[in-house]
This record gives structure tokens, sequence and C-alpha cells, in this order.
């Protein structure tokens, strides 16, 4: 990794390696296809500017692949030259890198505000689906369900009232319907029965003279 942690630009920055790098995770690799190789040729022949904050990182290896019997190196040196932009100085550094002093470490995740504020997020979309109308869990208190209670049974007595009211009136409506209809006499029953000829002659008196 190559980083310009100051303020200012830096140009004509120069990185050689000593001895060049030699990853076991690239161990197959000819001279031509080794991309270290093309990355340390990159930084010997200069960066012409490296803006403050910049970084540049590459894989160089996994301890996996370069176990102590096999020989790799861990200690390198590195010589670093640059411009300062803010005063156009020129410096040069020496540099040691170790990479033996990461062997047998366990890594601890730090993590900070950023991954915080994601497992807020994350808890604060969990809980909004917490409600009656969504799913999830459904949380309330001891008073929250007396009143679902309450409400509950308030729904129940208002449907078997209504149901009540309809099948009352229903029967009124049929005992009104029966009490309406009207009825025949028996005097009437009769008359409608006897033809009217029949009727007319039996109402006149029979002269015996008649006949005469």
């Amino acid at each position: 990794m190559l980083s310009n942690i100051g303020a200012t630009m830096a140009r004509e920055v120069k990185v050689i390696i000593t001895p060049p790098l030699e990853p076991g995770v690239f161990h197959d690799r000819d001279e031509q296809s080794h991309p270290l190789r093309k990355f340390e040729a990159r930084l010997s022949a200069g960066i012409p500017t490296l803006p403050p904050g910049k970084t540049i990182r590459m894989l160089f290896d996994l301890f996996a692949h370069r176990p102590p019997e096999k020989g790799y190196a861990d200690l390198y040196r590195v010589k670093a030259s640059y411009t300062a932009d803010a005063t156009g100085k020129h410096y040069d550094e020496d540099v040691e890198l170790d990479f033996g002093v990461y062997r047998a470490l366990i890594r601890v995740t730090k993590n900070g505000s950023h991954e915080i504020h994601k497992q807020l997020e994350k808890i604060a979309g969990e809980m909004a689906r917490w409600s009656s109308s969504g799913s999830g869990l459904l949380t309330t208190t001891h008073d929250e369900q007396r009143r679902r209670f309450a409400a509950l049974m308030a729904r129940n007595n208002a449907m078997q009232h209504t149901r009540f009211l309809c099948a009352r009136t229903t029967a009124s409506r049929r005992e009104s319907s029966n009490s309406v209809r009207p009825r025949r006499s028996a005097s009437s029953t009769t008359a409608s029965q006897e033809r009217p000829g029949e009727a007319f002659f039996s109402a006149r008196p029979r002269d015996p003279s008649a006949r005469r």
C-alpha cells in the first residue's frame, strides 16, 4: 500500500523495493505475467503526482501461501523519494517492511460509527414492521391487550344484537301478513255456490192459478 498521508501534493514519487517482492500466491506466474513485477516497475519508474489522502493498494500475499518452511523472505527494504509541492524540496526516505511481525496474530474487528449506524437502521426497519397492519412480531402492553379484548367483546355483542333485531323483524312481518289476509263468510260462500236462476225462482211465491 502506498499512501500520501500529508496535506499537500507529492510529486515525482518513486519507490524501489529490495529484494523484489516474492509472494507465494503468485508462485506459478512467470516474470512477464507476474502482477507484482508490473507494480514494482511502475513504482520505480515514478508517479507524477500523488494527491493528499490518495492510497494505492495492491495484493502482496496471503500467509496461508507463504509458510516458513518455503523460505519466503519477510524483510524488505523500501526506498521512497518524492518532491513536496508546498516547499519544492526533494525528500528521500528508507523504510523496512517486516511481514514476520504479522504472523500468528489474532485479528480483532472493531466497528465504528458507520457500522453501528447501519445496524441501527436495520433494527429500526424491523421494528417498524411490528404493527397490527404488517407482518412480524407485534408487541403490546397489558393495557393495550385489555383495550383490544374490550373492543372485541363490544363487536361481538353488537353483532349478536343485530342478528336478534333482524330475526325479530322477520317474525313481526310474518305475523302482520297473516292477520291482514281476508276471510270468507259462510253466507257468501253459500250464495256463491248457488246458481243465480235457482236463487231467483226460489225467492218468488208460486201461484196455483198461473198454469190455467
